[in-house]
């Protein structure tokens, strides 16, 4: 069984093409920015975070053509970009820095609702959620709330760890049409 990343990472990676439009909608220390740029050589991925840190850690990372970094919420991300292929979302707080600063439901949602209409057809949305703080099991309880009221326009799947107390878990959300 794969960790939650490693999945997460083999579902974009088996999913991209090179031209693709991707989005790391919460770019942190750079990790998934780096990986999406290195899958779509000829595409392009637009990295947000809203923490100045999380910015200069991951522009001082990058060493390709392919990446903007934008300094802003990814509730936002419908003003930057348009048909867009895969969002990578790596929700909680930015490793190694101030854990009292994460990533809400309510913004989390709100950024759902801006690019579930972006997304091209077949697109995929793929969130990694961290139950393991007060927000984070907070976020996720919401989240899947929100997920509940999709339409069958989009298809959703979970990866979990069944038998772990509060373990991340992925979503994957496929736009059908």
């Amino acid at each position: 069984m794969l960790r939650i990343i490693p999945f997460a990472h083999k579902v974009a990676s088996e999913y991209l093409k090179q031209g693709s439009t991707v989005v790391d909608a919460t770019c942190g220390n750079g990790n998934d920015t780096i990986f999406l740029s290195k899958l779509v050589p000829n595409g392009h991925v637009y990295a947000f975070d809203i923490q100045s840190k999380a910015i200069e850690n991951t522009k001082k990372r990058i060493k390709s053509d392919n990446v903007s970094v934008i300094n802003d919420s990814h509730e936002n991300i419908s003003n930057y970009v348009n048909n867009v292929d895969l969002v990578m979302f790596n929700l909680g707080y930015l490793p190694n820095s101030n854990s009292n600063i994460t990533t809400t439901h309510q913004v989390t949602i709100r950024a759902l609702e801006n690019i579930l209409p972006i997304l091209n057809r077949n697109a995929l949305v793929i969130i990694v959620v961290y139950t393991g703080h007060e927000n984070g099991m907070l976020e996720s309880i919401k989240l899947e709330g929100f997920i509940d009221t999709l339409s069958s326009e989009y298809s959703v799947s979970k990866y979990e760890v069944l038998n772990k107390k509060n373990p991340p878990y992925v979503l994957i959300i496929k736009k059908n049409r």
